[in-house]
C-alpha cells in the first residue's frame, strides 16, 4: 500500500490516474502480483531497478513531492547487504566461495549486482575468494558491463572457477546466490566443516551434510 500510495502521489501531481497506472502494473500476472517479488533473500541489483528508484526519488523532491517510501528503499536494500557481509564474517574463515554472481540468474550482467558488492567488498579485506557463475564468459562482456567490471573487479578472471564443485572445494564459507549446479555435484566436495549461507531461498541445500544457514530464515 505505501508503494501504491506514493506513486499514486506523484501521479496525481502530475495529472495522471494513479489508479491506472497501478492497473496496468498488476496486469503483469506472473511477477507484479505474485510472490515472486515477496521472497526474502538476496539484496536486488541490476542496472534498471536501483537507478529508475533514484531518478523517482530525485523528480519527486524537485517537484517537491514527499515519498518517505521510495526515499529509504535504496538505504534499505543497503542495510540488507550490511547485514549479509555481517552474516558472512561471522563465520569467521577468510576463505569465501560465491555461486553466481550476475544480479540475477540466466544473465551475464553484473552491473549492479549485490554479490559484486559482497565480493569487491570481502577482496578489500583480504579475504581469498572464487567464484563460479555458469551464463559469465568474460570474453562475451561488452559496453557498460565490461567498463564496471574493469572498474570495481579487474582480477575478476583470476577468482573464476570452471565448476561449482571446485568453488566449495575451495571454500570454507560458500554464499549460494544462484540455483547454478547440481546438489549431487556440489555434494562431491562438501563437507561437514563447510558453511553454506542461501541467499536464494535454495532449501535443498540443507540436505547435504554442510552447515546451512538462510540469509533471512
Amino acid at each position: 500500500m505505501g508503494f501504491a500510495n506514493e506513486i499514486g502521489r506523484i501521479s496525481k501531481h502530475l495529472a495522471v490516474d494513479g489508479a491506472r497506472i497501478m492497473d496496468v502494473v498488476c496486469r503483469d500476472e506472473k511477477l507484479n502480483i505474485s510472490r515472486y517479488y515477496m521472497k526474502p533473500g538476496n539484496p536486488f541489483g541490476g542496472s534498471c531497478l536501483p537507478k529508475d528508484v533514484s531518478a523517482l526519488s530525485s523528480f519527486a523532491r524537485m517537484e517537491g513531492v514527499s515519498l518517505p517510501v521510495l526515499d529509504s528503499v535504496l538505504s534499505s536494500n543497503q542495510s540488507h547487504l550490511d547485514a549479509l557481509l555481517k552474516l558472512i564474517t561471522s563465520k569467521g574463515s577468510r576463505k569465501v566461495g560465491i555461486l553466481g554472481l550476475a544480479f540475477k540468474s540466466d544473465t551475464d550482467d553484473l552491473r549492479g549486482s549485490p554479490m559484486v558488492a559482497v565480493a569487491e567488498t570481502l577482496l578489500g579485506r583480504g579475504y581469498q575468494l572464487s567464484v563460479y557463475d555458469p551464463q559469465l564468459n568474460l570474453s562475451r562482456l561488452m559496453g557498460a558491463n565490461e567498463a564496471e567490471m574493469q572498474r570495481r573487479m579487474p582480477h575478476l578472471a583470476q577468482l573464476l572457477r570452471a565448476t561449482a564443485a571446485e568453488v566449495v572445494a575451495q571454500s570454507e564459507v560458500v554464499i549460494a546466490a544462484q540455483k547454478c549446479a547440481p546438489l549431487e555435484e556440489l555434494a562431491t566436495a562438501v563437507t561437514a566443516d563447510h558453511w553454506v549461507i542461501d541467499v536464494n531461498g535454495w532449501r535443498e541445500l540443507d540436505t547435504l551434510s554442510w552447515k546451512y544457514e538462510g540469509s533471512c530464515w
